[in-house]
């Protein structure tokens, strides 16, 4: 169980590098058991599942799953499909009693895999909020999850900026390539075939926006003033100039293709997680005993070519 150490909260800055890409085995593992829960449900229903009681963490958060089992009789856009889940997080470090974390389902057919990479993509955040070090920060943690002041502006090329911005936070990266382990966990198809599938998932088009942000749109249509309003935000040294402002957003433009590189690079790495399990878990019927599967992980992991 994860112990909350509030010393460490307000006393550094927060360096974003300093949280675990990885997916720890201890999240793989409430994954699973949240997962069996709900189960293999496909008409409305609603689930109350205690985090606590997981041994997850030591405070109460309570999981609510609202799915909406839709007509299927009827054609719907991509819009009515609904898979939603959102914490407030100030619930979390204010030690409220109960802090709920909903999801909001609404499908013609209840996708597992996809509900649990919404509420892995959550809780990834919690488990990071738990376990920042001694050189982080956690109100400056908290007070990048909350930048809607800077989004009043009818500025849509601004906006879209912010958005990429919050984006390329190392914590949402994260949490985005956690979504990538319980949405593909259960693929049992070639390589070509689950890459493919990535190519096609929110995760992968996320990192995609990343990548292509066209940064002319939004210096053509945005003044000094409006970007020194987001730079006082954290704090940097402001822009004297329009020449400072081209430079600003170039250095954006670089930061995020260099983060988009990056996570897909891990997100990669996730799914060739995925497919050695899998290979192992659906070829290991035939080995017989303990020589034939150290023989078997020797051939296929260790002195593979």
């Amino acid at each position: 169980m994860m112990k909350i150490n509030k010393d460490l909260w307000y006393k550094y800055i927060k360096t974003y590098e300093s949280f675990n890409k990885k997916i720890p085995d201890e999240l793989k593992e409430i994954f699973n058991k949240i997962r069996l829960i709900i189960g293999n449900q496909n008409n409305t229903f609603n689930i109350n599942i205690d985090l606590k009681r997981l041994n997850f963490c030591d405070l109460i958060i309570k999981l609510e799953v609202d799915f909406e089992k839709l007509n299927s009789g009827i054609s719907y856009k991509d819009k009515d499909i609904i898979y939603y889940s959102n914490i407030n997080i100030y619930d979390l470090v204010t030690s409220k009693e109960v802090t709920t974390l909903p999801v909001i389902v609404k499908d013609v057919n209840l996708n597992i895999d996809k509900l649990n990479s919404v509420i892995s993509h959550e809780i990834r955040h919690i488990y990071d909020i738990y376990t920042i070090n001694d050189e982080s920060d956690m109100k400056s943690f908290i007070h990048s999850l909350y930048y809607e002041i800077l989004k009043d502006s009818e500025n849509k090329d601004f906006i879209y900026f912010l958005e990429l911005v919050y984006l390329s936070l190392e914590h949402e990266l994260i949490a985005r390539n956690t979504m990538i382990w319980e949405m593909f966990r259960y693929c049992k198809v070639s390589k070509p075939e689950l890459y493919n599938l990535y190519h096609k998932s929110y995760m992968y088009k996320s990192f995609d926006q990343l990548k292509f942000f066209n940064y002319n749109n939004v210096l053509n249509n945005t003044d000094i003033l409006e970007v020194n309003k987001f730079i006082n935000y954290f704090g940097g040294n402001i822009c004297e100039n329009d020449d400072d402002v081209i430079i600003f957003f170039e250095n954006w433009n670089k930061y995020f293709i260099e983060k988009s590189e990056e996570y897909l690079k891990e997100g990669y790495e996730v799914l060739e997680d995925i497919l050695s399990i899998n290979e192992f878990k659906y070829n290991k019927k035939s080995i017989k005993n303990v020589k034939d599967i150290l023989l078997y992980i020797h051939n296929n992991y260790i002195f593979k070519k």
